[in-house]
C-alpha cells in the first residue's frame, strides 16, 4: 500500500470510529441513517499498522505474545476447543461475570506498544524537540531564536536521516506541544515542563527520554 493510500485508509477509519452513524443505501429506497455500533479490530504483522496521532484516544493496542508461533499442535488443540458447541456459552458466561463496575471506556490505558508506535510516528520536528530538551534538562525555560532553532533542527535531521519540514510546518508542529513564539515570531519559548506535560497529556507518558526530567 502506498503512503497516500495508507494515510487515506487511516483517515477513513478514524471517521468510521468517530461518526457514530452509518448510511444504509438500498436500491430504489431512500438512504437511511442509523446508529453504528461497529467496533474495529485490526491485526497485522507490521509494527505500526495504523497511524496514531498525538491526542488520538480512539485506538488501544495489544502486544500479542509470539511464543506459540509455529506450534501447530497447540493451534490444532485450540481449534478443537473453539469448535466445541459449548465454547460460545462458556466464553459468554465468563464475560458476563467480569466485574466492570470501575470500567471507564474513555480511559484507554497507555500501553507501552501504543506509546512506542506514537513515538515512532511523531513528526521529525517533535522528535527533534524531545532530543533537544532532554539534552538541556537544566534549562527548564529558555528563549530560542526561531531561525537558530530551525537551523539546529535541520542539522539534527541531517545527522539522523530524518525528513525535513519547512520552517512554517515545523513551527505549527512545535505549537502542538506547547511551544509558543513571541516578538513577532522571532523567538520560541522552550518551557520544558510545559512541553513534557503536553506530551504526557497526549498519551506519550512513558517516553524514556523524559525519565530524568522533573
Amino acid at each position: 500500500m502506498s503512503s497516500a493510500k495508507w494515510h487515506k485508509f487511516n483517515e477513513h477509519l478514524k471517521f468510521l470510529i468517530t461518526e457514530g452513524r452509518v448510511s444504509i443505501e438500498r436500491k430504489g429506497i431512500e438512504t437511511k441513517r442509523i446508529r453504528d455500533f461497529t467496533w474495529f479490530i485490526v491485526t497485522s504483522n507490521q509494527d505500526a499498522p495504523l497511524k496514531i496521532d498525538i491526542e488520538d484516544f480512539r485506538v488501544v493496542c495489544f502486544d500479542v505474545f509470539s511464543h506459540c508461533r509455529g506450534n501447530t499442535k497447540y493451534f490444532k488443540q485450540l481449534g478443537k476447543v473453539l469448535d466445541h458447541p459449548d465454547t460460545p456459552e462458556v466464553v459468554m458466561i465468563y464475560l458476563l461475570n467480569r466485574d466492570l463496575s470501575d470500567f471507564e471506556p474513555e480511559e484507554i490505558p497507555a500501553i507501552k506498544i501504543k506509546v512506542d508506535i506514537m513515538h515512532d510516528q511523531l513528526s521529525s520536528s517533535i522528535r527533534f524537540i524531545i532530543d533537544y530538551i532532554t539534552s538541556r534538562a537544566e534549562d527548564r525555560t529558555s528563549m530560542q531564536s526561531c531561525t537558530l532553532l530551525y537551523q539546529k533542527y535541520l542539522e539534527w535531521c541531517g545527522e539522523n536521516g530524518e525528513k525535513l519540514l519547512t520552517s512554517k510546518v515545523a513551527g505549527k508542529k512545535f505549537s502542538e506541544i506547547g511551544i509558543e513564539s513571541k516578538q513577532v515570531q522571532t523567538q520560541y519559548i522552550l518551557d520544558c515542563p510545559k512541553i513534557v506535560a503536553k506530551l504526557h497529556e497526549s498519551g506519550l507518558n512513558d517516553i524514556e527520554e523524559f525519565s530524568d526530567i522533573p
